[in-house]
């Protein structure tokens, strides 16, 4: 637990490290996309009801990302992923890309 908060802090508020000095890990990244999800969605739940639904397509995004990353994709999920978008809202085929 100590490693991966490390890990949050060092990617969060410090700037990137060279490539050679990658501490990347499937438990880190797991950790951090755990903890930006939560982060949202609290600050989603603080800000005016008139303001939540801003925030809709950005937590689904994040729920998303996290959804893919415990897990290796199948061609299912993508499938649904994209049907699942809606016009005017975040796109994950970014995440799909980098990730495949």
């Amino acid at each position: 637990m100590a490693d991966e908060l490390h890990y949050v802090v060092d990617h969060v508020f410090l700037p990137p490290k060279l490539p050679q000095e990658d501490d990347s890990s499937d438990s880190n990244d797991a950790a951090l996309c755990d903890l930006v999800c939560q982060v949202a969605k609290a600050y989603c739940n603080d800000l005016p009801a008139s303001k939540q639904g801003r925030w809709a397509p950005i937590l689904k995004m994040l729920d998303n990302i996290h959804t893919f990353h415990k897990s290796s994709l199948s061609d299912n999920q993508i499938v649904s992923a994209m049907q699942d978008m809606q016009p005017g809202g975040i796109s994950n085929l970014a995440y799909f890309y980098f990730t495949i």
